[in-house]
């Protein structure tokens, strides 16, 4: 039973398409060599009522996807004639509001359920129909009655059989109730009992809602074309046949050609559509034939009548009768989107809890491992104890910033995927899902950090026990911001790489040696530390947020670590002449205030070692300022619209 008696239709008039052809050859030759044009498309006109499935099939080459792109207004080159929808014309606004292209090729992440995947798209796609949980948990429950998927709703995507996939993307995209529904090769690989499962889920839909309903495949077997209302064949870019599925034999009787007993009719006729290569004469004979089949079908055949564009029609029109398609109704505002993508990303997180606990604990049992038992034991009476200092620091830099960098990786990737998917079909813009996931797992960063940090410092190993509670908790929460700065530049870099590059490992190739670049010439153990004098060549320097990162915790966790207490009581005393002492016995630095002024002699005066050290207000706010200038830097690249070939390569398999 149809839920509205109206009756919608699509029309397209008089469509041609001409584009331009990869070229071949160097890239030189391609510059003086003309670019070869041809046209795809020649006068195809046909007509799609509401409550039906109508079908477009061909042989390969035919031009069945080329049509679709052209009426989905996905084509790039010159396209002729009209494509009106209930009578007004077709813009992209108006496609992106009432209509969908699916498309099975589309990479959905593995790590979510097919029923959380549909309530969110839900919750992002449709507007103030339905407000209330329990409403849009009904429709879901719908959605998944109506394609058989009641059974694998608590699945995760990546389990799924290609049956079940398919279904799902189906039932995704149609939850927001769209007028036309275009799919591109419906049944390419499926076996028969999973086609005709997919198929008569997709008509039942069709009828219940009254939509339309428009696919190509390339041959329908015998129970698919029972489920096809109109039928249109193409022969390379132009209309073989297109009118009722039911009319196809008594057509193609009259023009002399009548289907054999018990034969499916969609396949012998598109056999007549089809050229024989087998020898010169057999291809001139079946060219001929399907080239004088093409000329009757213009002189008998009815096409959509050519009426005045105006104005008004170009405007959407709300359909007046006893139900309005949700696809017509105002979209959730951006506040509402946010909240929604937010609770999205935190339950992908806390579903992936094997990814989860990886970001809450890596870090804090490397750092713990490397560092309070390996890297730095605080022996006393070592003459090089402030720069062993110095290194733990700079490898706890470097393991905070490698973990953060990995992780990030696996986490963003499906988010990456989701991001492009839904961006490109007008459900937001890419900037929402980046600040919610910012937002998500930075917070899981922020716990991560803080309990390394703790472990670190305030561990069974650490020499901070050895100072009043107080003093402790101060070097804790003066060096904390610090290292959250070093997780969130490597996070957002790895976001800002992967605005660009499909490949993981190219991705991570490209960070990680930036990355490795960056603290290697903020260390200053192979490169003097302090600011050039010339401003041109300290910008390097004063770009590189490690820079500030590193000085800061250098000159806050020296003196503490690494106290007069326990350097060992001696004298710096170098003579011009040979020194024939002991290496043993060379005392470089008798305390970490001389380390630290010759580490950093711009600094002035030194740290005093006799008190503690204060909060490195100054790199804390170098390096926020540098964070904030590159969350922006994401958030408007991943909001600026993207050629389609750029999307499609991330959101495709």
């Amino acid at each position: 039973m149809n839920l509205s008696s109206e009756i919608h239709s699509l029309e397209c008039r008089s469509l041609s398409y001409m584009s331009t052809l990869a070229g071949t050859g160097s890239w030189f030759s391609r510059i003086y060599r003309p670019p070869l044009v041809a046209q795809f498309l020649k006068d195809v006109s046909l007509i799609a009522h509401s409550g039906e499935i109508h079908g477009v099939i061909g042989v390969a080459g035919s031009g069945k996807s080329t049509l679709l792109d052209v009426v989905s207004l996905r084509a790039l080159g010159d396209i002729g004639g009209t494509v009106l929808l209930d009578k007004h014309l077709l813009t992209a606004s108006r496609f992106s509001k009432l209509c969908v292209y699916v498309s099975f090729r589309t990479r959905y992440p593995g790590k979510l359920t097919v029923r959380s995947l549909l309530y969110y798209h839900a919750r992002l796609s449709i507007g103030n129909a339905t407000t209330s949980v329990e409403d849009m948990e009904r429709m879901v429950d719908q959605s998944l009655e109506n394609f058989d998927l009641l059974v694998y709703s608590d699945e995760w995507m990546e389990t799924l059989s290609e049956s079940a996939r398919r279904r799902t993307i189906l039932a995704l995209q149609l939850i927001s109730d769209p007028l036309l529904v275009i799919i591109d090769d419906l049944l390419r690989g499926l076996d028969p009992l999973p086609s005709f499962q997919l198929m008569s889920c997709l008509s039942a839909w069709a009828k219940r809602k009254n939509r339309i309903v428009l696919v190509s495949m390339r041959t329908p077997r015998s129970d698919i074309y029972q489920l096809l209302n109109r039928l249109t064949i193409l022969y390379y870019g132009e209309i073989f046949y297109s009118g009722f599925t039911k009319q196809l034999p008594a057509y193609f009787k009259h023009a002399g050609f009548t289907c054999p007993t018990h034969e499916n009719p969609a396949v012998y006729y598109l056999s007549l559509a089809t050229v024989d290569r087998e020898t010169s004469d057999r291809y001139a004979e079946t060219q001929e034939q399907a080239v004088k089949l093409v000329e009757h079908f213009k002189v008998h055949s009815v096409t959509p009548r050519e009426g005045e564009i105006t104005k008004d029609s170009i405007l959407p029109m709300m359909p007046i009768g006893s139900s309005v398609a949700l696809c017509y109704l105002e979209r959730p505002g951006n506040l509402t989107k946010m909240n929604t993508l937010i609770r999205r990303t935190l339950s992908q997180s806390l579903s992936n809890w094997p990814l989860l606990v990886a970001r809450l604990f890596l870090l804090p049992f490397l750092i713990f491992t490397l560092l309070s038992v390996i890297a730095f034991t605080t022996e006393g009476g070592s003459p090089s104890l402030p720069f062993s200092v110095a290194g733990s620091i700079h490898l706890a830099i470097s393991i905070t910033s490698a973990s953060s960098l990995l992780l990030a990786f696996a986490s963003f990737h499906p988010i990456r995927t989701l991001l492009y998917i839904e961006s490109t079909e007008d459900v937001y813009v890419g900037a929402l899902p980046v600040a919610a996931y910012l937002i998500v797992h930075l917070t899981i960063e922020i716990i991560s950090v803080s309990l390394a940090v703790v472990l670190w410092l305030a561990g069974p190993t650490s020499v901070l026990w050895l100072l009043p509670s107080l003093d402790i908790l101060h070097i804790i929460l003066s060096s904390l911001p610090l290292f959250m700065a070093t997780a969130a530049f490597s996070h957002s870099l790895v976001l800002l790489v992967l605005c660009f590059i499909r490949s993981s490992l190219i991705a991570i190739s490209i960070t990680f040696a930036l990355i490795t670049v960056a603290i290697v010439h903020a260390g200053g153990f192979i490169r003097y530390i302090s600011f050039p004098s010339s401003l041109l060549l300290s910008i390097p320097s004063r770009l590189n947020i490690f820079s500030y990162i590193s000085h800061g915790l250098t000159t806050l966790l020296v003196p503490t670590l690494a106290p007069v207490s326990m350097m060992r009581n001696c004298t710096r005393n170098e003579r011009p002449e040979v020194d024939v002492s002991k290496w043993k016995d060379f005392c470089r630095w008798p305390s970490s205030s001389s380390y630290l002024a010759e580490i950093y002699p711009d600094d002035s005066p030194p740290p005093d070692i006799s008190s503690l050290p204060s909060f490195p207000l100054s790199d804390s706010l170098f390096a926020t300022l540098i964070l904030f200038f590159l969350f922006s830097l994401i958030i408007i690249l991943f909001a600026v619209p993207k050629p389609r070939s750029v999307t499609d390569k991330f959101k495709y398999r």
